[in-house]
This record gives structure tokens, sequence and C-alpha cells, in this order.
């Protein structure tokens, strides 16, 4: 996490509730209080902060690849039965029996690996930053029902929760472990649905799921692959992870100015705005899950501390958003994505030319 300070105690209460026993928070560079709640949550015994190697001036190693190495030599880490890496803009929605991780996990047969497909929720035209739960504020979803869009096959991007097994994984990443070599066909991998996921994703390191793209061996660019594209939609049934990838449109200038962990060449720009801000199906079936977060999320607030902490987080993040627009170029894209939270056909015709290329 980086500058996450806001939203911490929702996604902790949330997932506290549906059965997330231990939490493992590697943080960088945080300005707005993120580390004093997490510093505070580990006090109370509920999340393990620690802070990423890369603030000693290590280079050559991506700031999320690192977080998840040093993750992994905690004890916390190894004492799991069961592991799930995730980012703090993602809420783990399941979707069937009664919401929760040992329902879901028996219902399925405690297999190795499920790899649950990334749902995108756009802004929904919400300009203000509001410190309200983000999952009852933001409800309409990337529509992944219909045809995939040829230039965004990451739009099904998945993360995987897997068994703490280093017989059968032998590498963690942010979307998925890698097999070991020679387990191929004792492996239960399934995706969203149950349904064993095909061999090329388990045996390969695709990110996304059914619907992935590859390099072209013969050059000029990527070749997008459609994999078991009439079951698309059927890799959802039985949970998804819903990603507010933006959030407001002023938390979504905070967040750009952290920079990105995976990937610093990605810029947050109005492109990165303009593809995420999907808003073309209401789904708000994670509300029947927030119901037994609110007890969670009420005991995280009545701690003095967290309260305070808190407070503090939610008006850095004003602050920050504050400065930021008053700079010359922050000013015109913030204006330029609030032009298109109004013109929601501009990604219509936007995909309708994908679809054409």
């Amino acid at each position: 996490m980086k500058n996450e300070g806001p939203f911490i105690l929702e996604w902790i209460a949330y997932h506290q509730s549906i059965g997330v026993s231990k939490f493992i928070i590697v943080t960088n560079d945080c300005t707005d209080g993120t580390d004093e709640i997490l510093d505070r949550l580990d006090d109370m015994g509920i999340v393990r902060h620690l802070h990423n190697p890369t603030m000693l001036g290590l280079e050559g190693i991506s700031i999320q690849m690192a977080a998840i190495k040093y993750a992994a030599l905690q004890k916390e880490f190894k004492r799991a039965e069961y592991v799930l890496v995730i980012d703090a803009d993602e809420f783990w929605n399941i979707t069937t029996g009664d919401g929760t991780i040992p329902d879901l996990l028996e219902r399925m047969g405690m297999p190795d690996a499920i790899s649950f497909n990334q749902v995108v929720f756009g802004s929904q035209r919400v300009s203000e930053f509001l410190d309200s739960p983000v999952t009852s504020q933001f409800r309409e979803r990337f529509r992944y029902e219909g045809r995939p869009p040829a230039r965004y096959p990451s739009m099904y991007g998945v993360k995987t929760l897997f068994r703490n097994d280093r017989s059968l994984f032998r590498r963690f990443a942010n979307h998925r472990p890698s097999l070991a070599q020679g387990k191929e066909d004792s492996v239960i991998w399934l995706d969203g649905s149950g349904r064993k996921v095909l061999p090329a994703f388990s045996s390969g390191n695709i990110r996304s799921y059914p619907v992935y793209s590859v390099k072209n061996p013969n050059g000029g660019g990527p070749r997008k692959i459609y994999e078991a594209f009439e079951n698309v939609q059927d890799t959802h049934e039985e949970g998804m992870v819903n990603h507010y990838a933006l959030r407001s449109l002023q938390s979504f200038v905070v967040q750009g100015l952290r920079g990105d962990a995976a990937n610093p060449t990605v810029k947050r720009d109005f492109g990165y705005f303009h593809r995420l801000d999907r808003n073309e199906k209401f789904d708000d079936r994670i509300l029947r899950l927030t119901g037994r977060m609110a007890p969670f999320l009420a005991a995280l607030h009545a701690d003095p501390v967290l309260k305070q902490f808190h407070r503090h987080a939610v008006n850095a993040h004003r602050a920050i958003y504050l400065k930021a627009s008053r700079n010359p170029d922050i000013k015109a894209l913030i204006e330029r994505c609030a032009a298109h939270q109004q013109q929601p056909e501009i990604l219509e015709r936007a995909e309708a030319e994908s679809a054409q290329d």
C-alpha cells in the first residue's frame, strides 16, 4: 500500500467479515498516515505491517514484487493454509453460498487454487471524494457478459487464492502463482465458477482468463487470444474480485500522484481513466456481504487511536487533491476526465472502433 489511508478500515473489516484471518501489509513512502493506521492495527494484532525493502535503496526489483517476496518470508505467511495477494482497491466478492471463504472452499472441494476474475467498477460519475464505504458508493461495473474488448484482454485479469504449498507452486506473484514443473496433472486449479482452468493457463504465466494476450511469434505486436470465448461470462458464477480502480475523480487524481507499484511506466492519465471508467452494468451483489462487515468496521472505528488516524488520513487525502488541482496540467486532466464522466457514449464509440480493428 501507498497512501491508502482513508480506505484501509473498510478494506480490513470487509475481508475479516468473509473469513480472512491474517493480513500482511507492506507499505512504502506513505505521506497520508497510512503507516500510522497500519502500525496501530499491528499493535492490535490484526495485521502484520512491514516496510517495503525497496525503501532501503534496493534496485532491480519492482516495489510490488519486493513486497510479495518479503511477505513470503514472514511467519504469518508460512503458517497460512491459503494465500491471496490482493490490493487495497480490490474486494473479494463471493457471490454464492453464505459468502465466506470456508464455505466457498468446502463447496469447491478444497482445491489447490482458484483464479477469480477482477471486475472493474467505474467512477459512476462521482467527482468528490467522500469518507464513505467504497462498496456502497460504486455499483456500476464493466459488462463482462458481453464480447471481450479487443484492445483490453486485461479486463479479464485474475487474482488467485492458492494453497500455500511450495511443492505445488514455485513462485508467488500479484495475479497468480507459477506451477511447479511436473505438477500439471496433479494440481486442482479452478476458475471463479468452480470449473477446471485450461492447461494453457495453469502451466503458463498468463495473468488474465479466459481472455488473454500472448506475444506474436512473428512480430507485429501482441496477438489477442479469445480462449473458450463462449464461456467468458461463466467464469464469474461463484465469485469475483471487485476492482474499484478509480473510485471518485478526486481519488483518481490522488492515486495518480503516487505512481504504480508494479510498473513505473504506467501513467494514470486520461487514457487510463477512460479505459477503466466502466459504468455499463449495475451490480450491488457485494452489499449482501457488507451487513456482516458492519460490526467489524464499527469495532475499528471505536478504537480512539484508529479513529484519530483515520480522520487525519481523510483530511490528508483531500489536501493532496487540493494542492494537485492547482497544477495547470493536473487541472486540465481533471477537466477532461470530468467531461468524459458526463459523456459515457465516448466509451461506447471507443469499444466499437476497437472491435473493428
